[in-house]
Parts: C-alpha cells; structure tokens; sequence
C-alpha cells in the first residue's frame, strides 16, 4: 500500500486527544490501528502492559522523500 511503500515519510500533524494515564518511567511501547488512511489511535503501554497513555485521532502527513 502507498502508507508502506518507503518512497515517503509521516509526520504527525494533529491530536484529537491525548491522555497520560500513568507513570512515564521504563520502557514503553507501542500499539497503533489504523482508522483511516492517515488517522490512528496510539496507546502506549508500559512493561507490565498497563496502558500510560492513549493518542486518539494521531494525524499524519505523508511528505515525499527527495
């Protein structure tokens, strides 16, 4: 698909909403789906899996790589 395809990089442009829900300490990591072409819900969770934060609506903006 042309959001995989390497040709292009993404940028974020706009948050809905973001909520910290926890602890930043240690490692996070990421969970992302995708709910339009350029749109996602991001939570990042910490190592016990517990959710720190949640991005609604991440807004990206696909900039061609020169």
């Amino acid at each position: 698909t042309e959001v995989l395809d390497g040709d292009a990089i993404f940028v974020p442009v706009n948050v809905a909403r973001f909520t910290w829900l926890g602890d930043g300490s240690g490692a996070l990591w990421a969970h992302a789906i995708l709910r339009e072409e350029q749109v996602a819900d991001v939570w990042l969770r910490g190592e016990d899996g517990s959710v720190r934060a949640h991005i609604e609506g991440l807004r990206v903006a696909r900039i061609p790589r020169t």
